[in-house]
């Protein structure tokens, strides 16, 4: 029976830790319903440590494929940036969480020390992710996190009238922090987390929603 050698029982060994630490962000990722979540940080992740693996055995090669590695993720954490119909940029953090677990992933496939210093880079962006995101709400102008749905009817003035929604909830003081849509028969669901001046009555907003001809319905989460 031969057992595994000693160099490929070590690089299955960074090939798991490189899982567990892009599965770590991954996860909280996933949680918040990110475009990148668990999946797609763990693959980058572990691809980054076996190329780093395998130009570290290539002679002249580790500087080179790290260099293209990053270049690579850049590509796709780009497709995660998204504009919305409010003019707010979605989708930086999901893109620098994947730029991070490349770089997390390649200081695994080093191996040690500085498969330790990617255990400490993972503690630091989970703190960051999970904390700061929390603090941010307190920081800001707005105060109060509500949560509405919004039915919006079919039609050529679907898209403007959520537009136009944005943009008047903005001119309230308030701030569209998260959306989630999805289609129904007869028009579209729209669920819209908001962060609320706490001097500003939920009334102001149920009159933007009630003036437009095109909201069929909407209601708040208690």
């Amino acid at each position: 029976m031969h057992l595994l050698s000693p160099v490929t029982a070590h690089a299955i060994t960074l090939l798991f830790t490189s899982t567990l630490l892009g599965g770590a962000i991954g996860y909280e990722r996933e949680r918040h319903e990110r475009p990148a979540g668990l999946r797609t940080h763990i693959l980058v992740c572990v691809s980054s440590t076996l190329l780093t693996i395998v130009s570290c055995q290539a002679p002249n090669g580790a500087d080179r494929i790290a260099a293209q590695i990053v270049t690579g993720v850049g590509f796709l954490g780009a497709g995660t940036i998204l504009r919305d119909a409010a003019g707010s940029v979605r989708g930086l953090t999901t893109a620098a969480s994947l730029w991070m677990v490349a770089a997390i992933g390649i200081a695994v496939g080093y191996g040690s020390p500085y498969t330790e210093y990617a255990i400490a880079t993972t503690v630091f962006a989970l703190l960051i992710l999970i904390f700061l995101g929390k603090l941010e709400w307190y920081m800001g102008r707005t105060r109060v996190r509500q949560e509405v749905t919004l039915l919006v009817g079919e039609g050529p003035e679907q898209l403007k009238s959520i537009g136009h929604i944005f943009e008047a909830i903005r001119d309230k003081g308030a701030k569209v922090r998260e959306i989630n849509s999805s289609e129904l028969c007869g028009g579209q669901l729209v669920r819209l987390t908001l962060a609320v001046p706490s001097s500003l009555p939920r009334e102001d907003l149920d009159e933007l929603f009630e003036r437009d001809e095109n909201i069929v319905h909407h209601e708040w989460a208690d």
